[in-house]
């Protein structure tokens, strides 16, 4: 991970955790790393996303909504491993606006 190390100055902490994360992984491990949804599209962090996208380490990403942990910071879910071929997009923001439709939010009361 000689590369990722070299960049660290240069791009987010969130990009530094999951290199990390990666560094750790067994050869059929995986790991999942949160981090905030601006890591996942500015352009400070782009190197380190080609970094991963090309050495095929990124199996999937989970946009989240905001307010999941008590804030207003909508989040990403990235699940790490190796020889990834294809990268599995997730959108759980449109899943959570159907269930907050069907449900009330999250409350178990009838609305």
């Amino acid at each position: 991970m000689g590369y990722a190390r070299n960049h660290w100055s240069t791009t987010s902490s969130d990009w530094v955790f999951n290199a990390l994360l990666y560094d750790l992984l067994t050869e059929n491990g995986k790991a999942v790393g949160i981090m905030t949804n601006c890591s996942t599209w500015n352009s400070i962090d782009m190197p380190m996303r080609k970094y991963f996208v090309e050495r095929k380490m990124v199996e999937c990403v989970i946009s989240l909504p905001g307010k999941i942990f008590a804030t207003n910071i909508a989040t990403t879910l990235i699940i790490l491993s190796h020889n990834n071929d294809s990268i599995r997009m997730i959108d759980a923001i449109i899943a959570t606006v159907a269930y907050h439709s069907e449900t009330c939010g999250n409350r178990i009361k009838a609305c």
